[in-house]
């Protein structure tokens, strides 16, 4: 909805943007009044439905984020969503997208850089829920760390990463990459001797507590 301050004309008026309360002219008060974004003036309009190098100041003047929910939800009405909607929504590999100025970015991405101000290399989530954007569960890391916090893969045939079964020997082997290169950690008579061993490994090489899970 529109705030008219004055009316100039058979159609045209002086408004107040509903985001930055500065006036701002319209030619045609019934246009903007049916137009997603005519309650903005045009440096807004410009902010938040043409934006093409998002900031850390632009982005929290289009979204809001909740740090316990992890939910990004739209600041204000525009084409993209109402005020409170969730600005989110599925990408191909699981996470969540958001749009803006008509480009994708990955959500997790946007709030790091809404929450610290740059850009981060690689971000982990800790619990692997790739959806999961509270605070708490994003971190920071080069791409080595995040290989040290991955899911377990569906194709393990043992269930547990790092341990594969030798029939040719009828052992368990485990292993674990240690700087991009397979490191052999032994042959195990039982499963639960060579997870132990890949444990044992995964705290030695600094490996997250959720790797494998």
């Amino acid at each position: 909805m529109i705030d008219i301050v004055s009316v100039t004309g058979k159609f045209s008026a002086i408004c107040r943007c509903s985001h930055c309360q500065n006036e701002y002219p319209v030619k045609d008060k019934y246009g903007a009044a049916k137009s997603p974004i005519g309650h903005l003036c045009q440096t807004c309009k410009t902010t938040i439905s043409t934006m093409t190098n998002p900031t850390q100041s632009s982005l929290n003047q289009v979204f809001n984020y909740d740090k316990a929910t992890g939910l990004l939800t739209h600041k204000h009405t525009t084409a993209s969503g109402f005020a409170g909607d969730l600005a989110t929504f599925g990408h191909s590999r699981g996470y969540l997208s958001v749009s803006i100025g008509r480009k994708q970015y990955l959500a997790h991405r946007v709030i790091f850089m809404m929450e610290k101000g740059y850009w981060p290399e690689h971000i982990d989530h800790i619990n692997h829920d790739k959806q999961d954007n509270r605070w708490i569960n994003l971190r920071e890391v080069t791409q080595a760390d995040n290989n040290r916090n991955m899911s377990k893969q569906t194709n393990s045939a043992t269930g547990h990463v790092g341990v594969s079964f030798m029939k040719t020997r009828n052992k368990y082997r485990a292993y674990i990459t240690v700087n991009s290169k397979a490191k052999h950690l032994g042959l195990f008579d039982t499963v639960e001797e060579a997870v132990a061993a890949r444990d044992a490994a995964n705290n030695q090489y600094g490996y997250h507590t959720n790797h494998g899970k």
